[in-house]
């Protein structure tokens, strides 16, 4: 086989010289590739777990996820749950009135908006709670004239 010479400026580089060059080159950077390649990785890697290792934003999306079932799920609520919420709640005013200073403005709306919803399911569940109690009255009350009425007349 003759290699036919390739002409490049002024230098003639025959064919076979010119695929040794290439792969050369394809081998200098697999191995740069090779080498820095973990390195970013590990950069991702570490950037990425600083991001998530917010404490604050973790208190308060998990808070946030709570409130959001609670929501979803506000008849099916068990005592048992609105304690666990109760308890979210508080330690979510707890930590942000110590750790003031290490709530972004943002978190801090973010911690006011949270609690709004957590007063409005209160008020809904009391409300919901009062309805019952007046119809419970209002049996007991058609019980009670039922049980008034049947004695007078006999």
């Amino acid at each position: 086989m003759t290699s036919t010479p390739l002409v490049r400026g002024a230098q003639v580089i025959g064919q076979s010289s010119f695929l040794f060059s290439l792969q050369s080159i394809d081998t200098k950077i697999t191995a740069l590739v090779k080498r820095w390649m973990p390195i970013k990785l590990l950069f991702l890697f570490g950037l990425l777990v600083l991001v998530s290792c917010d404490p604050v934003q973790n208190k308060l999306d998990s808070t946030a996820a709570e409130i959001e079932s609670a929501e979803n799920n506000l008849a099916e609520m068990s005592e048992e749950d609105w304690t666990k919420l109760e308890i979210s709640m508080d330690e979510l005013e707890q930590d942000l009135e110590a750790n003031r200073d290490d709530y972004s403005e943002e978190q801090i709306k973010e911690a006011g908006k949270i609690q709004g919803r957590y007063t409005a399911l209160v008020m809904k569940k009391g409300f919901n709670d009062l309805k019952e109690s007046v119809e419970d009255f209002g049996n007991q009350m058609e019980g009670f004239i039922e049980g008034i009425n049947s004695d007078t007349i006999n």
